[in-house]
């Protein structure tokens, strides 16, 4: 994923202040977020979900870098940190949701979202912190996520790039 923003800035470097290469990230950026959303509405495996998030993620981060302005990028920057330090505390809590069978030594992981209520209802604290890193995934209010959200909204109106603001 990270490697498709380095792309960007190299195409940027041989195509500088090209008008085509602005709108083409912007209808890329906005049609990842959409598509992502859409196919995650119905999903109820962890890690396709966690996969169609990861899609609606990275269309933020290139909205935020197609302005290729300095509050562009450093929005885009904030976004990236704060995805992978709680994209990494969910897979840490993740490791939690494992599951034993009865009849054999075999062990299951959680996959699907239906499963996760028989570990959370045993443990308030776990669930109180997979609670508020799924949230402020989605973007909830005064959490990271809703900040990161933000500053990358923000430097789209920077930018003159309202429109963008109807996604």
């Amino acid at each position: 994923k990270i490697a498709y923003i380095y792309v960007i800035f190299e195409l940027y470097k041989i195509v500088n202040n090209s008008r085509f290469i602005f709108f083409f990230l912007i209808i890329i950026g906005a049609m990842s977020v959409v598509y992502g959303a859409i196919l995650s509405l119905y999903e109820s495996s962890v890690r396709r979900l966690l996969g169609y998030g990861s899609i609606v993620h990275m269309g933020f981060v290139i909205l935020g870098i197609s302005t290729f302005e300095l509050l562009g990028v450093t929005s885009a920057f904030f976004y990236v940190s704060s995805y992978v330090l709680l994209v990494l505390n969910f897979f840490l809590i993740l490791l939690l949701f494992i599951d034993k069978k009865e009849d054999s030594d075999e062990i299951i992981f959680v996959d699907y979202i239906t499963m996760f209520s028989m570990f959370l209802n045993k443990n308030i604290l776990l669930s109180i912190i997979f609670s508020f890193i799924i949230l402020s995934l989605a973007g909830l209010p005064f959490s990271v996520g809703f900040f990161s959200k933000l500053y990358v909204l923000l430097s789209l109106i920077a930018s003159v790039y309202f429109f963008l603001l109807l996604f």
